[in-house]
């Protein structure tokens, strides 16, 4: 990851100011410990969020970024599109390009991918989740590489 809080921050902002549906969380931490694991950041982090144990499903970097693309595109509860396709991807990519390969990346939902025939392109749906928030819907990815701990989180109402 780039030292650059500057481009962190920056990234955040962009992400927060367009991306107005709902709560949108951009944390990414130098981890104090390499032994850091999944429920200490979450649950360490202001938001407060829940940690899930065994219900964190890790995911490889290409899910994780369509489900980066799906939380900032789309809002959750109707599917309606909240950032221009082509931004997301660009936002998405900014994102996971701040962690260093070997990378793990973890979600607490189950996604699955359809067909959008009018559109002539596919897109990626959640199934089901165990919830990180007290929202309605949640969900995101979780980064860790060797020196950084990252998530980048959605929570939307109906």
């Amino acid at each position: 990851m780039s030292d650059s809080t500057t481009k962190i921050e920056t990234l955040k902002q962009q992400i927060l100011e367009h991306r107005c549906s709902g709560e949108v969380y951009v944390e990414i931490h130098k981890k104090e410990s390499p032994k850091l694991d999944l429920d200490q950041f979450v649950s360490g982090l202001p938001q407060g969020f829940t940690p899930l144990g065994s219900s964190w499903r890790e995911i490889d970097r290409a899910e994780a970024q369509e489900i980066i693309l799906l939380i900032l595109s789309r809002d959750l509860a109707y599917q309606n599109e909240v950032i221009d396709r082509t931004f997301a991807e660009s936002l998405t990519q900014q994102f996971l390009d701040l962690f260093q390969e070997p990378c793990q990346y973890f979600t607490n939902g189950n996604f699955r991918d359809y067909y959008l025939n009018e559109l002539d392109q596919q897109q990626t749906t959640v199934l089901g989740w165990m919830p990180l928030t007290q929202a309605t819907f949640d969900t995101g990815v979780v980064c860790f590489d060797q020196d950084y701990a990252g998530l980048i989180w959605v929570e939307d109402e109906d």
